[in-house]
């Protein structure tokens, strides 16, 4: 009966362990701003109860094994539980749970309780007859194995189907401005004739099946189409007009940003259909078994053990077959609408995965299946649909678009503001000037208001911007050269040099490591690695955590070099969360101004930039200029040493190196690229590094 006591006791206290572990999951599958009501106040009631209870059997030697386990696992749920209850004194909002309870963490302890569990029933009685044999007349019925549940195979692959940076190019697309683009859903009077083909040829698409499956949108670089294509896949008018089309049949919709200057997987197919079938499994997460029922079956029958060492790669084929099986069990009761943007980004063939497109609509007959796509207007994408599908010119569209932000922009000057209204005449033909200049491409408007912006602050007069104005040159790479080279002083495009190479080195050894998430810069990882003089900081400073005061002004100091270097090329792109999208964690529960600005990422302001310094030669002119002693992997080794000593969260020894190990990685690999090392700092910050990761992991 003893063993029974015990069998019992230690079953319970996992039970009320797996009751907790299943709250944590069921507020991690809620929409990212919801609210829950979830008691953590009862849990924690029982669960200690249960702590109390294991603590005070007595067993043998392995039952106490058993025992120190199960102690363990409640105690780490008893803190995390505690936790919660602080930082949530009503409701508990998801975003803030997220980032204090990371699934990752449940996650983590669901093969100590499955090994445990089968440790328990390793240790149940044998039945025995009155002379102590086991009755040889009874036989022995193998129990079937027990099958994962449905929901945690589902979460299992949809997490093997995420990856980190699967929504950053989304994320970091230009916003529309004001209510620039409301003209093709608001049904005002237009005046201008292509701009009403559009609102009609796109509204009759999204509703009806009468102009086919796919619809090309196609523009000049830097014309907007990215900003265009994401205004109408998240318009709530687009998905009303998709309902239409869809009638009886729900509509799901899921969209996709090639990103050239981006990770692997922002620039494959691989990625793609990851990130498609994401989107579209997470809406209908039944339809999982039917796209992987071989995969889905195998999971199932495995044990948690079994599936954490499971490694699983997605390979293009299998992808493909995944999608073709999803779209074969969901059309006939679900419409589906996908957008994908850049497919000149695609890095690939061409002609390939425009094939890839027009087959899924040939496939499943185009009457439950569209697809908007947009690119550049080369030959490749002009021969597949400039005649055989509805399509638009973006360039076309826009001289309204470009006229309204120019003219916001600049009477959001007080100064400017006034003179525009002494001067009506002259301002509407500066204005007209901006725009025919642009000749359709929209992000030479900005960077010329930009830069008419800058000239008034040093001399506040009207005719500053007229001659400002007629100084920039059309072409955009022109434009760039005199921005960058010409209107810099030398120690600025020095400092441009700095800038420019280290964002270049992150690029490459975020390649060679693979690691997709961390291609860009953060503020923080840039703000410990712009500066000489920080190298004796990384040598003598001892482990502190970084006060928020500290934070502000390290950031404040780099937002503002990169804001007046690099000619206003670059921008700190803020992180907002979408989908099921991670933030990293941090101890205030609320994510405060200093760590948001510490997660935000340096970015080029558009494609066409990064693409002028690679291909066109800039970077290397700009390399060129830089001082023979400077090596950015240097400074971004010493980086990663001085965010070890200014740890943004408060200090613990940790037992394991899971979340940190990637940026060990970089730093290491950052460490092998180095070639100017004339002081011999590789060997210092590496010893550096090693004292601090002793430090923190004993």
């Amino acid at each position: 009966m003893a063993v029974d006591a015990n069998v019992d006791t230690v079953s319970e206290l996992l039970a009320r362990a797996v009751d907790v572990c299943h709250a944590v999951r069921g507020i991690h599958s809620l929409g990212y701003t919801d609210r829950c009501d979830t008691d953590f106040a009862r849990l924690l009631e029982g669960l200690t109860h249960s702590v109390k209870r294991v603590e005070n059997e007595e067993g043998e030697y392995e039952k106490s094994l058993i025992k120190f386990a199960c102690v363990q696992i409640g105690n780490d749920l008893v803190v995390h539980v505690n936790r919660v209850l602080d930082a949530f004194s009503d409701s508990i909002d998801v975003a803030g749970f997220r980032k204090l309870w990371p699934l990752d963490d449940v996650t983590a302890l669901n093969p100590e309780e499955t090994e445990t569990k089968s440790s328990i029933e390793s240790t149940e009685p044998v039945a025995h007859d009155d002379a102590g044999k086991s009755p040889g007349q009874i036989p022995v019925i193998p129990r079937p194995p027990r099958l994962a549940p449905v929901g945690l195979i589902n979460d299992f692959i949809l997490e093997s189907l995420s990856y980190k940076s699967m929504h950053d190019r989304e994320s970091q697309v230009t916003e529309a401005h004001g209510k620039t683009l409301d003209w093709i859903f608001d049904n005002s009077p237009i005046h201008q004739s292509l701009r009403q083909n559009f609102r009609d040829s796109f509204v009759s698409w999204l509703s009806s099946t009468e102009l086919g499956p796919i619809y090309w949108i196609t523009g000049k670089p830097g014309s907007g189409k990215s900003t265009l294509v994401r205004y109408l896949s998240q318009h709530p008018v687009a998905l009303y007009h998709l309902r239409r089309w869809g009638g009886k049949k729900r509509v799901n919709t899921a969209g996709f940003f090639f990103w050239t200057s981006g990770s692997r997987q922002q620039r494959s197919q691989t990625g793609l259909l990851r990130y498609l079938l994401h989107q579209l499994l997470s809406s209908d997460p039944e339809l999982i078994e039917k796209a992987f029922p071989d995969l889905w079956s195998r999971l199932r029958q495995m044990t948690t053990k079994e599936r954490v060492n499971f490694a699983l790669e997605w390979t293009v084929q299998d992808l493909q077959a995944a999608f073709h099986s999803l779209l074969d069990a969901a059309l006939h009761s679900v419409n589906i609408c996908l957008f994908i943007d850049g497919l000149d980004e695609f890095d690939g063939d061409h002609a390939q995965i425009i094939n890839f497109f027009k087959d899924l609509t040939s496939r499943y007959d185009g009457k439950s299946l569209k697809l908007c796509l947009s690119s550049r207007p080369w030959d490749v994408f002009e021969k597949a649909f400039e005649t055989s599908v509805p399509n638009t010119k973006l360039q076309d569209l826009s001289y309204d678009d470009m006229y309204r932000y120019a003219t916001d922009t600049l009477k959001a000057n007080d100064q400017i503001r006034r003179l525009m209204k002494q001067n009506p005449e002259s301002t509407r033909l500066l204005v007209t000037t901006v725009v025919e200049q642009a000749n359709g491409v929209f992000l030479w408007v900005r960077l010329a208001v930009e830069r008419m912006l800058v000239t008034f602050q040093k001399n506040s007069k009207f005719e500053v911007l007229e001659t400002t104005l007629k100084e920039l040159p059309t072409d955009l790479d022109d434009l760039f050269e005199k921005l960058l080279f010409k209107d810099q002083t030398s120690s600025e495009i020095m400092q441009t040099a700095t800038l420019f190479q280290l964002m270049h080195a992150r690029e490459i050894v975020a390649d060679f490591i693979k690691d997709e998430s961390s291609n860009s810069l953060t503020v923080w990882e840039l703000a410990f690695a712009l500066f000489k003089e920080d190298d004796v900081m990384a040598l003598d400073r001892e482990v502190v955590e970084a006060s928020d005061e500290e934070i502000q002004r390290r950031c404040g100091t780099t937002v503002q070099y990169i804001q007046a270097r690099f000619a206003r090329l670059l921008n700190v792109h803020v992180a907002k969360p979408m989908g099921n999208m991670r933030v990293p964690k941090f101890q205030d529960r609320h994510a405060s101004v200093a760590s948001l600005i510490t997660t935000s990422k340096v970015i080029y302001i558009h494609r066409t930039v990064r693409d002028w310094l690679m291909d066109g030669g800039a970077g290397k002119r700009l390399e060129a200029l830089q001082s023979p002693d400077f090596d950015p992997h240097t400074r971004l080794q010493r980086s990663y040493v001085l965010r070890l000593k200014h740890p943004l969260e408060e200090i613990e020894h940790h037992r394991r190196l899971d979340e940190w190990y990637p940026d060990i990685a970089l730093a290491m690999t950052h460490a092998r690229y180095i070639v100017n090392d004339a002081q011999g700092l590789q060997r210092k910050f590496l010893n550096e590094m090693d004292k601090a990761l002793s430090w923190l992991w004993p």
